[in-house]
């Protein structure tokens, strides 16, 4: 879970009117809350976190306190099913996507497999494997998933580079290689560690790791994006940016689906936009008319 200080907590959990008017839509106290929390958090990593109020105690009490006057909530855990409903909404209102394996895997594994030919570096394999789900608007892996995938890509590398020299080199260049005791060698023609405890302190250090650059990797990101505001509403006072115009040839397709009666889903698909865009360009709509 993310450890925000106060000023964090003020970035991180502040709310526009947009934001404000769909929590207000939420009917109990406690879900708004839980809301606002897990669209903190998000905006801090985009990982769909899993906690209860007393998880987040600190969090929870700053928000209740800031939007909702130390208003007496009841702070029993919210049932799964909220939980469920309520991030749906969050991923909904990003436009972001839940990773699922069977359909974003494969593409993933791919990318990772040419990356690795480039620099067999684990940073870098994450580096680019974060950008991958921030490109295609997916909510970052667990952990474990993250782990996992990249130790799949370079093991699958480090074969492929065993095999090739195995190929090439004779037996007492490689006997040569392994006597320099160098960990690359080892990696490379040697064997992992087969001891269950062993298996278990680098599974930890690596999830720790993996934790780490996350919120490296992040963080450079959100330092990204605030210049990027900066040099736009500098760019604005000059007159010299008037931001993403839109494609009104996809809204003239979106009111074409609509008037035919056309759901939101099956819209967004044939015009081959994001439901989110869709839903916005139709209330668009519904507003001029």
């Amino acid at each position: 879970m993310p450890n925000f200080s106060r000023t964090d907590r003020e970035d991180y959990f502040s709310l526009d009117k947009e934001t404000q008017k769909l929590v207000n839509t939420l009917r109990q106290t406690e879900t708004r809350i839980y809301f606002i929390l897990l669209l903190g958090y998000f905006r801090s990593r985009p990982i769909v976190f899993s906690f209860t109020f007393a998880d987040v105690e600190a969090d929870y009490s700053y928000i209740k306190t800031k939007y909702f006057n130390d208003k007496n909530v009841d702070t029993e855990d919210l049932p799964p099913r909220t939980k469920t409903a309520l991030i749906k909404k969050l991923l909904s209102y990003t436009g972001f996507s839940i990773y699922q394996s069977k359909l974003d895997n494969e593409p993933l594994l791919k990318r990772l497999n040419d990356v690795v030919k480039i620099n067999l570096e684990p940073r870098y394999v994450f580096d680019e494997c974060i950008a991958y789900f921030g490109q295609n608007r997916i909510a970052l892996a667990g952990c474990t998933t993250l782990q996992d995938t990249i130790s799949t890509v370079l093991s699958n590398e480090r074969n492929r580079i065993e095999t090739v020299l195995n190929d090439s080199l004779s037996s007492g260049t490689r006997a040569t290689l392994l006597s320099l005791d160098l960990p690359t060698s080892h990696l490379t023609f040697g064997n992992f560690p087969s001891d269950d405890f062993m298996r278990s302190i680098l599974s930890a250090i690596n999830n720790m790791l993996l934790e780490i650059l996350a919120a490296s990797a992040y963080k450079e990101y959100r330092e990204r994006e605030r210049k990027q505001k900066e040099g736009i509403v500098k760019a604005q006072q000059k007159g010299l940016y008037h931001g993403r115009q839109p494609n009104l040839e996809s809204h003239d397709r979106i009111a074409s689906f609509t008037e035919a009666g056309f759901s939101i889903n099956k819209t967004a698909e044939a015009v081959g936009v994001s439901r989110s865009t869709e839903i916005r360009v139709r209330k668009k709509l519904n507003n001029l008319s």
